[in-house]
């Protein structure tokens, strides 16, 4: 898994929104990237039982380091960049979950026939 570093609040304070905003991304990005990560460990622990223990710390890694993240932004007066980085992963989520869907819906119908 990667592991994003957060910039110091000094050099958080020194950046305009827009730089702000591509940290964020750019964090949102690496964890959807360790989220897949964690999901192939889920897939290859089928036939490798001591994966299984593993994935339960990366998951409780994730997890952890993503409120941090989070947490550390909105604490220090950067709400707004979080809400608005926040709403645009969540756009991009539902656009990537509703072509999953999709496809599922495809495949569904195709056994069915």
């Amino acid at each position: 898994m990667y592991k994003f570093d957060l910039p110091s609040i000094d050099d958080l304070s020194r950046m305009n929104k827009g730089q702000r905003l591509n940290i964020i991304r750019k964090f949102l990005a690496t964890a959807r990237h360790n989220r897949l990560i964690v999901h192939q460990e889920l897939v290859r622990s089928t036939f490798e039982l001591p994966l299984r223990p593993h994935l339960n710390t990366l998951n409780q890694i994730q997890i952890s380091g993503f409120y941090e993240f989070v947490d550390n932004f909105a604490k220090n007066g950067y709400q707004d960049e979080l809400l608005e980085a926040i709403n645009e992963e969540t756009v991009a989520l539902e656009k990537i979950i509703s072509a999953y869907e999709k496809r599922m819906d495809v495949s569904i119908s195709d056994q069915s026939n």
